[in-house]
């Protein structure tokens, strides 16, 4: 693990605050409790995500998954995502997305290098 300077672990904290402290991205996280807290959100987004995880896991051993097995996996994610809370979250994720790679290109500019190029190495 690659030790930081007091001064630039200061300064990602810094942002690491700023940008959760920026209204797009509180807003995402209010709505993302509000799914969490939801029985009905919260368990469709358990099975579809188990689901798709078992999907994968057979696939990659080789398996090939049935039709109906995909169609199902299909319906149970267009369930999950015409959820209203799930549909109200989604629209909040993209002024965060939009707030993050502002970030990236703001921090890439001084770095003279595409920081989201150089975080994924880390």
């Amino acid at each position: 693990m690659t030790t930081l300077s007091p001064e630039i672990e200061q300064a990602a904290r810094a942002l690491g605050q700023a940008l959760r402290a920026n209204p797009a991205t509180q807003a995402y996280l209010e709505v993302e409790q509000r799914v969490a807290a939801d029985p009905e959100a919260a368990a469709l987004e358990k099975e579809l995500y188990a689901t798709y995880e078992a999907l994968i896991a057979r696939q990659q051993k080789g398996e090939q998954i049935a039709r109906d097995e995909v169609q199902a996996f299909y319906a149970l994610r267009d369930r999950f995502f015409s959820h209203p809370l799930v549909q109200e979250r989604e629209s909040a994720l993209q002024p965060v997305k939009s707030l993050f790679i502002e970030a990236a290109v703001e921090l890439s500019a001084p770095l003279g290098a595409d920081y989201t190029k150089l975080a994924q190495k880390g």
